[in-house]
C-alpha cells in the first residue's frame, strides 16, 4: 500500500500462529509479546488492529492484512518514468542472508563455518541492522514519494531489487530502461555470500528481501527536497542506485555494479 502512495490505513486484521512446540506458559508469553508488537506497529502506522484469527503451527508466525479506501487520483502513478530520472532505494539489501545468519549463529555446525569467514561482531551487527530495517515502516518514504512527484515506486520484497525493477520497467508509458549501477548491502553479507556455498544472488539484485525499502523513480530536480524531508523525519540514509535511460522497458544491473557496504 505504501508503494502506491496509500499512506492512510483504515484498518488492519491480524493472523497469529502460536507454536505447538512451546510449553503453554511460554506460548502465552511469546504470543502476548507478538501481539503487543503488532499493535505498536499499527500505532506507528496511525491505524488500529480491528480483528483477526489465531491458529496453531509448529513455528510462531504473525502477519496481517491492511485495507483502506482512497481515490485513485491520490495514488502515486507507477508508469511515468522519464529519461534522466534517478532511482532511489530507502533500505539496504541483505535481509535474506541476515535472517539465515541469525539461525546459523545458533547452530554450532553452521556457526563454525561462518565464523571462519566473518568475525562475530560483523555478524551480530548485520543481523541487528536487518532487524531494525525490517521493523521500519515505509510510511515516510511513501509520503516523500507522493509529495515530491515520484514517477513510480515499488517495494522490494520476494523478487529482489532487480525483479521488482523489471516489473516496474515493463509497465512504463515511455520506452525507457531502469539501470541499477550500485547496490547498498549490509556490511559483511556480500563477503559471506561470496565465501559460502549458498548463492543468494545478492550482488546480482535477485536476493529476496523481507520488509525491504521502496525503489523510487524521482525527477532529479526534486532530490534535494526529498532529502530534506527524509532528514527531517530521521530517515536521511537512502541511496541513489541508478537512473532511467532511453530503452525498451527493461531493467538491468550493470556488469560493473558498485557494492556499497552499509
Amino acid at each position: 500500500m505504501y508503494a502506491v502512495g496509500a499512506v492512510e490505513i483504515d484498518s488492519v486484521l491480524m493472523i497469529i500462529a502460536l507454536s505447538t512446540e512451546m510449553e503453554t506458559a511460554h506460548k502465552l508469553i511469546v504470543g502476548t509479546q507478538m501481539m503487543r508488537g503488532f499493535a505498536d506497529c499499527c500505532a506507528l502506522a496511525q491505524t488500529r488492529c480491528r480483528g483477526g484469527q489465531t491458529i496453531l503451527n509448529p513455528w510462531p508466525l504473525i502477519g496481517g492484512c491492511a485495507s483502506t479506501a482512497v481515490r485513485d487520483t491520490s495514488l502515486i502513478p507507477a508508469n511515468k518514468a522519464q529519461p534522466g530520472d534517478i532511482l532511489i532505494l530507502t533500505k539496504p539489501l541483505g535481509s535474506q542472508i541476515a535472517g539465515n545468519l541469525a539461525v546459523w549463529m545458533l547452530r554450532e555446525d553452521k556457526w563454525s563455518v561462518v565464523i571462519s569467514r566473518l568475525d562475530a561482531e560483523t555478524c551480530a551487527r548485520a543481523v541487528k541492522i536487518a532487524e531494525i530495517n525490517m521493523m521500519r515502516l515505509n510510511l515516510n518514504a511513501a509520503r516523500a514519494s507522493k509529495n515530491f512527484g515520484a514517477h513510480g515506486t515499488t517495494d522490494i520484497t520476494g523478487f529482489g531489487i532487480l525483479g521488482h525493477a523489471e516489473n516496474l520497467a515493463s509497465i512504463q508509458e515511455a520506452a525507457v530502461d531502469l539501470e541499477i549501477s550500485s547496490l547498498p548491502v549490509i556490511r559483511g553479507l556480500a563477503k559471506l555470500e561470496r565465501d559460502i556455498t549458498v548463492d543468494y544472488k545478492l550482488t546480482r539484485g535477485l536476493s529476496a528481501e523481507t520488509s525491504g525499502g521502496l525503489l523510487i523513480i524521482l525527477p532529479p530536480e526534486n532530490l534535494e527536497i526529498f532529502r530534506a524531508f527524509m532528514e527531517n523525519v530521521g530517515e536521511g540514509e537512502f541511496w541513489i542506485v541508478g537512473g532511467v535511460k532511453e530503452g525498451s522497458r527493461v531493467a538491468r544491473v550493470v556488469s560493473d555494479v558498485e557494492i556499497i557496504e552499509v
